[in-house]
């Protein structure tokens, strides 16, 4: 166990993970609105350490084997990162008069119950693992950060590993924090249409690379 290399897969990882992506974007806004944001920080989390260890194990390799897995996965995260963009654009144009703690009911099933728990806790699946920079970001660039530090995959994971748990909770907690102020109907309506951008211009940058 090296403290020195720890600390350089902290850097690391914080500095992968601290700009605004489809992650971080779906923190900030559950927790302004206060709503299931434990479960999707544990999504968030787990699934962080999930890919550190797989990434560590050397399963980018996977990558190197199957080449065609990577257009795969690289548009159909690309399409579900426009969609999920569009949401956000219909949330703030069409919904302007609410505040995010209003209850949205299901339009199909206006009678239903909704369940935000599990709707975000599935929204925060899908913007963690159909993102194809999770992919890069993790297997490609700690990978290759692991070549240089041979034997030493436990202070790499570790490092990276202590980022996530310390970065997920700051920014979900701090959110939560700063939720009144940030709860008024025109903030939230330029939040949602902050979040669109920020993930549209995360899938059309993604796109330009794939092309």
């Amino acid at each position: 166990m090296s403290f020195s290399v720890a600390a350089q897969a902290f850097a690391l990882w914080i500095s992968l993970i601290v700009a605004i992506g489809p992650q971080n974007a779906l923190v900030i806004k559950q927790g302004i609105k206060r709503e299931a944001l434990i479960p999707v920080l544990m999504v968030c989390i787990l699934s962080d350490l999930v890919m550190i260890i797989a990434s560590l194990a050397g399963m980018g390799a996977l990558f190197t084997r199957y080449p065609a897995l990577v257009p795969i996965l690289m548009w159909g995260g690309i399409a579900y990162l426009v969609w999920f963009a569009w949401t956000s654009f219909r949330e703030a144009f069409s919904s302007s008069s609410l505040s995010p703690t209003d209850v949205v009911r299901d339009p199909i099933n206006p009678d239903a119950q909704p369940s935000p728990t599990r709707r975000a806790v599935t929204t925060a699946l899908a913007l963690t693992w159909l993102n194809p920079a999770m992919y890069v970001d993790t297997l490609v660039m700690l990978g290759s950060l692991s070549t240089h530090f041979p034997g030493e995959q436990l202070s790499l994971g570790l490092g990276s590993m202590a980022g996530t748990l310390l970065w997920f909770p700051v920014l979900g907690f701090g959110a939560a924090a700063l939720s009144k102020p940030l709860s008024r109907p025109r903030v939230w309506t330029w939040i949602n249409c902050a979040i669109g951008c920020v993930i549209l211009a995360v899938a059309l940058n993604l796109a330009l690379n794939a092309l």
